[in-house]
């Protein structure tokens, strides 16, 4: 059996390849990925009285798409898969990410998902919204 971890690999499989592989996308292992932290600590030394914290964490190559504001969200330019976004959403946060093939592969409507590039705006009715980020994080 040949196997892809996202739509998009499968498709780009059958382009290139003239084969057609079944998706069975990665998981989470949940006793890696705690969901319990709170992240008083890191709040306490990263914001200052009170200010709300955002996030982003990648390696540091130009698929990731560096020049674009990036606080709290993953702007990216290409994905085989997403794993970061998985594992975000198995922590219950709200995620901001680019729309990419594979990225909507993993996250669906769970995120808000936006063209390439055009992240500031989202990210800042995110931090705004508690309601909105209530929302996600459920």
């Amino acid at each position: 059996m040949q196997i892809a971890i996202s739509r998009d690999i499968r498709q780009r499989c059958r382009e290139k390849y003239g084969y057609t592989p079944t998706v069975i996308p990665k998981g989470v292992d949940f006793e890696r990925v705690n969901a319990n932290i709170d992240g008083s600590d890191s709040r306490k030394r990263y914001s200052n009285n009170g200010e709300k914290l955002d996030l982003t964490v990648r390696r540091l190559e130009p698929r990731r798409d560096i020049p674009t504001p990036r606080d709290f969200a993953l702007p990216t330019l290409y994905e085989r898969f997403g794993y970061v976004f998985l594992e975000a959403m198995a922590c219950g946060l709200p995620i901001i990410l680019t729309g990419v093939p594979a990225v909507r592969d993993v996250v669906g409507d769970a995120g808000i998902l936006v063209p390439p590039r055009l992240l500031a705006d989202d990210i800042l009715q995110m931090m705004d919204d508690d309601e909105l980020r209530n929302r996600m994080d459920n």
